[in-house]
């Protein structure tokens, strides 16, 4: 072989070597950067932590603490204007003795509810519910033919709920007694009969008394 050969051979064999390794070179980068299973490289991936999922059972002990008192929505016309028609003419801004009408609500829960200012500025409700005609029944504050008056925020020996407070109670008894029969008997409930119907429920439509 000669020397122009041999020359030319080395180049060419080193020209390969040099491929070759520049080869491995590469295929160890691709196989350093390509992602591995999970099973192979046994380092799991980070997990972003996830808050507890949790949906509250809302209740009205939760609604009244949380939110304050629940605000019902205002009763229908034809609703209020039954009870102003077995009140007439007694309406907001009436004396009765002294108590005076600060609220006419209407309907609500098979009572009629209205409210009253009591002396020394306590603010009482007043719910009127068909009278019940057994022996054994609560007792109203005051009482008609048809009807019942009981006081949903206050006990007639509570603080203020004297003498002025029954007799006012009676005034407006006088009222509804003079326009009852005149007027078809109201779809109201009992005292009891809402105590079995709306057992959780709360009658009051009158806050911050």
């Amino acid at each position: 072989m000669t020397d122009f050969s041999r020359r030319d051979w080395l180049c060419s064999v080193g020209i390969g070597v040099a491929g070759a390794a520049l080869g491995a070179v590469e295929v160890r980068r691709a196989l350093r950067d390509t992602p591995r299973p999970l099973a192979d490289s046994g380092v799991l991936p980070p997990v972003s932590p996830v808050s507890p999922v949790s949906t509250p059972v809302p209740s009205l002990a939760t609604e009244a603490s949380a939110q304050g008192p629940r605000a019902y929505p205002p009763p229908r016309p034809v609703d209020r204007e039954l009870v102003l028609s077995l009140t007439n003419p007694i309406a907001v801004g009436t004396a009765l003795g002294a108590l005076v009408v600060t609220d006419v609500f209407g309907l609500h829960r098979g009572a009629a509810c209205l409210a009253v200012r009591a002396p020394g500025g306590r603010r009482v409700q007043v719910d009127i519910c068909k009278r019940d005609a057994a022996p054994d029944g609560p007792q109203p504050m005051a009482r008609t033919k048809r009807y019942d008056l009981f006081l949903a925020n206050a006990t007639p020996s509570a603080p203020g709920m004297g003498a002025d407070v029954t007799n006012g109670l009676r005034r407006l008894a006088a009222v509804i007694e003079g326009n009852e029969h005149q007027l078809a008997t109201l779809p109201l409930l009992t005292l009891r009969e809402r105590w079995q119907q709306y057992p959780d429920e709360s009658y009051m439509l009158l806050f911050g008394a």
